[in-house]
């Protein structure tokens, strides 16, 4: 079915460039009404979306590799801001501002006993059953896991991130999980945004993207990676700082003990801090940081322990935004800016195989896209 919900946008349409056509944005997916949160494929050649459109409350987009959508059935939400789709099943799992659903494209979605709150990051175990939620539920800063494909949650609370609130999470396996977490300094008249450089900005049924910019005072920068190997019971933190200019987004496991995460700041000079951190047996090396001012890492996928893809982006303004799209192929040793794409910024990225994936991404005029891999 068809819904004004998810009506394209004619004007300012997105600009793709790559030396080889990799990444790209099909027509059909260059402006979408809604602001595409989180993506993640539950095929090869098929992806979930979710979103929150400007004025309608919250959608989930089917799609395929031919820019064929259609909407799912789903509960009334504000909006959903993520979206963890298991690659063995094809299930998934959408959250965001206190709302959870469950479900499937052919089935539509339902909501879910528990796992309300607030979060930016689902993921799937791809275990055919498990899903973990990270944010803040019924007032603990931690995960929400379910192991019944999403219809029932539980917490676990994070008592270290107490300074280091939650944002991402990677699920490796049942017993080992990490959590990325930090904040970014906030002036006292900013909102409390999604992101260093972008927040909601909610008037009346309409929700919006601004630029809240940059904080003027330097204090204010945590991050934090902490790892559980007992599902969730106890917690260990792996790595922490409160004296650079960076705070951690994405992470993701090719297993319990090969990972990446990315984070976002400014150095003190103004260039860009954004940088990836590769986690080998529990050892943190940063591996790679975007100088280029304005720089954000955004999440990171791995494909196997030696290729691995990070979606970036640079924002120093709404017509100079830019989804960069990052590659290494020896395990993070070296990197490579492999695709461009003009006018946006991506949330998520999710890579079903070596050759499929996709990235959602929002735009300059608070709209959404959907980025593919293939």
């Amino acid at each position: 079915p068809t819904s004004t919900m998810f009506k394209l946008i004619a004007s300012s349409a997105l600009v793709a460039s790559a030396a080889a056509a990799s990444w790209t944005v099909p027509d059909a997916y260059a402006n979408i009404a809604s602001m595409v949160l989180g993506a993640g494929n539950d095929a090869a050649d098929t992806h979930l979306a979710a979103a929150g459109t400007n004025s309608q409350g919250a959608i989930i987009i089917a799609g395929s590799d031919s820019a064929n959508a259609t909407l799912v059935d789903a509960p009334q939400a504000m909006m959903y801001m993520s979206i963890g789709v298991d690659h063995t099943s094809g299930s998934a799992v959408a959250g965001g501002l206190w709302a959870t659903a469950f479900g499937d494209r052919t089935n539509g979605f339902t909501s879910a006993t528990g796992g309300k709150g607030i979060t930016q990051s689902v993921e799937s175990f791809n275990d055919g059953k498990s899903f973990g939620m990270v944010g803040t539920f019924s007032m603990k800063n931690g995960v929400a896991y379910s192991t019944d494909n999403g219809a029932t949650w539980d917490v676990s609370s994070i008592e270290a991130a107490s300074d280091f609130p939650v944002r991402y999470g990677a699920f490796p396996s049942a017993d080992t999980w990490y959590v990325t977490a930090g904040m970014w300094p906030i002036d006292d008249d900013q909102p409390t945004g999604f992101a260093r450089n972008m927040y909601l900005n909610h008037d009346g049924p309409k929700t919006t993207f601004n630029f809240a910019g940059a904080a003027e005072d330097d204090e204010g920068w945590s991050m934090a990676l902490f790892q559980t190997t007992d599902g969730g019971n106890t917690w260990n933190t792996l790595f922490s700082q409160t004296d650079g200019f960076e705070y951690a987004n994405g992470v993701d496991c090719a297993s319990e003990t090969a990972c990446f995460f990315v984070s976002d700041g400014t150095a003190a000079d103004g260039s860009g801090a954004a940088s990836i951190y590769k986690v080998d047996n529990g050892e943190v090396t940063k591996v790679f940081t975007d100088t280029d001012a304005t720089s954000s890492m955004m999440d990171v996928k791995m494909v196997s322990e030696s290729e691995i893809w990070v979606a970036g982006s640079i924002m120093p303004s709404y017509a100079g935004m830019e989804a960069r799209f990052w590659h290494s192929t020896d395990s993070g040793a070296t990197w490579t800016q492999q695709d461009t794409i003009k006018y946006a910024s991506p949330m998520s990225i999710d890579m079903f195989d070596d050759s499929h994936g996709v990235a959602s991404l929002i735009t300059a005029q608070s709209t959404g896209s959907i980025a593919m891999f293939e």
